[in-house]
């Protein structure tokens, strides 16, 4: 098992740095006396770091979600403005209607065709 280097992020994801201590396999590959490859990385807690800041994958997603996220706040601010201009139009509109006694203000919409 060769020795390498890890580093930790604060989405719990990790990443492995370069190679610390090579295994007596991984040895006697690079003496090129030994046709196998060392397959197993292991780390020691004294060579991995936390860091501070999301790993590269998940901080992709984190813009990518803000972006969607600021994609939406506009689509709905447009549509807001819309429904206000639909409900300044709908006020133009209104009719007055009885209905059991009691007096009813009741809006129609102007269509446009």
């Amino acid at each position: 098992m060769c020795i390498h280097q890890r580093v930790i992020y604060n989405c719990n994801h990790f990443s492995w740095g370069p190679l610390i201590r090579p295994c007596e396999t991984q040895k006697s590959f690079d003496a090129r006396s030994s046709p196998i490859v060392c397959e197993t990385i292991y780390a020691h807690a004294l060579h991995s770091y936390k860091v501070e800041r999301l790993c590269r994958d998940c901080k992709l997603k984190t813009m990518g979600a803000s972006e969607k996220i600021s994609k939406l706040r506009l689509l709905l601010r447009g549509l807001n403005e819309a429904m206000d201009q639909i409900q300044l139009k709908r006020l133009g509109g209104e009719e007055k209607e009885k209905s059991a006694g009691t007096e009813e203000v009741v809006k129609t919409a102007v269509v446009d065709e």
